[in-house]
């Protein structure tokens, strides 16, 4: 083979195995010299371990010249160091292109990226530094390349040094997240079981690595629209109905009140889905159950105003409830969209009538309705809803409270309402909200 094909077989042997490179890095130079240092850097990178050693060797003498060494000497060993590169790659276009695609790594991560753990242990040996940054545009540390490697045995290998785990790179992620981001599950798995990471630290774009694991593919579309949401991993594998994934991320700290930009948490979005499973393993991690989120509700308003037919909704409130008892005197989102009218008053109107007896069990279930300051069976019975008037009843409401306003009990809301009926079509329910309307 000629020096030319042998040279263009190295520079696409190193185009194929690099990922990070940079074509406007910034290169590294040393006390040694920085050419010798890139073919250094290209032999770690190919797993060309006799070159590697040979390197290392020379590179050893330039090390450990002193005053007793002689000048011819000293020329001659530096100058068998610096020529390492040409004498490898010959021709000076191919040596650009070279450092354009690797410079400014170092040895290390050029050997973490090759993944060949006989070299990163002859450099470790060696003295290189386990946690120097490369100084091209990636700022990456040798940890960082290991991931790629499948048999992770370089990455193993590094771990057992003292690396930084948490160490980032120009985009803010650490070596979870780069694992995460590249989907390398194993590299993953090693560093969760292993070195305990933080799961939590946000990227240049406000990512937490799992979260960069639970995406898929990231586009600039994609990414934009997750950034603007604000949703962490957690809120990622809630919406998604996840378990699995959500277990694995409230194992290893995530954090489980953390609200998205919407003012969502993962227990939100768990009550809006009607996800008994999913509640109840977020109330296990201590899930907050009186937080205002999204147009200021709480997630026991969030269950309630998902109006559908979800039979586990009765115990998703039960369980609220028993975290935090005096849950329905806590003012929310229902003040907002029906004046003054609780969560309860929410029930009657959006609710089942199993959903209302279990409500009936805590204190502030009694609260007064609306601007008239209805009792509940007045309150359903302007509703027109039949099924709540009887569940009142049967739970013992008294038929002889009356509003606050006027003095009328249900029964007499009930006869107005009906010839409000009569007379023209159902109002909704922010008419309905105010009887005040119906009075003239």
């Amino acid at each position: 083979m000629s020096s030319l094909d042998s040279t263009e077989s190295t520079l696409a042997e190193v185009k194929q195995l690099t990922i990070l490179g940079r074509e406007d890095s910034l290169l590294q130079t040393d006390a040694e010299d920085s050419d010798a240092r890139l073919a250094l850097g290209m032999e770690c990178l190919l797993g060309k371990e006799e070159s590697v050693r040979d390197l290392l060797a020379k590179r050893r003498r330039v090390r450990t010249m002193d005053g007793s060494t002689g000048w011819a000497e000293q020329l001659s060993i530096a100058l068998d160091y610096k020529n390492a590169l040409s004498s490898i790659v010959p021709f000076k276009e191919y040596q650009k292109r070279i450092s354009k695609t690797i410079g400014g790594r170092t040895p290390l991560s050029c050997a973490a990226e090759g993944g060949n753990p006989k070299i990163v242990r002859m450099l470790l040996e060696d003295g290189e530094d386990v946690n120097e940054r490369d100084a091209d545009r990636s700022n990456g540390v040798p940890l960082h390349y290991a991931v790629y490697d499948e048999s992770l045995e370089a990455f193993e290998l590094l771990l057992q040094q003292k690396v930084d785990i948490e160490a980032t790179n120009i985009d803010g992620h650490t070596t979870l997240a780069v694992a995460a981001r590249y989907y390398q599950s194993a590299a993953v798995d090693v560093l969760l079981d292993k070195c305990k990471p933080n799961v939590n630290p946000k990227d240049v774009h406000g990512y937490t690595p799992l979260l960069l694991l639970l995406m898929p593919r990231p586009t600039i579309h994609m990414e934009a629209r997750q950034g603007s949401n604000g949703r962490t991993a957690l809120h990622i594998a809630a919406a998604r109905g996840s378990i699995e994934d959500m277990v694995l991320l409230l194992e290893n700290g995530a954090d489980v009140n953390i609200s998205s930009a919407e003012g969502l948490t993962a227990l939100d979005f768990a009550a809006i889905q009607g996800n008994l499973e999913m509640v109840t393993l977020l109330l296990d991690y201590n899930a907050k159950v009186d937080t205002l989120g999204i147009r200021k509700m709480t997630p026991l308003d969030q269950v309630i105003m998902a109006n559908d037919n979800n039979k586990d909704r009765p115990r998703i409130i039960e369980l609220l409830l028993q975290r935090k008892p005096d849950l329905l005197l806590q003012k929310s989102a229902s003040y907002l969209l029906m004046e003054e009218v609780t969560t309860m008053g929410m029930a009657v109107c959006l609710g089942t009538p199993e959903m209302v007896r279990v409500l009936l069990r805590y204190p502030g279930s009694d609260a007064k309705q609306s601007v008239l300051r209805m009792p509940l069976l007045c309150w359903a019975a302007v509703q027109s809803k039949a099924d709540m008037v009887e569940t009142l009843i049967q739970q013992g409401v008294s038929l002889q409270e009356v509003d606050g306003r006027y003095g009328r009990n249900a029964l007499s809301w009930a006869v107005i309402k009906g010839r409000q009926d009569q007379g023209q079509t159902r109002h909704s329910y922010a008419i309905a909200a105010d009887p005040r309307r119906w009075m003239g």
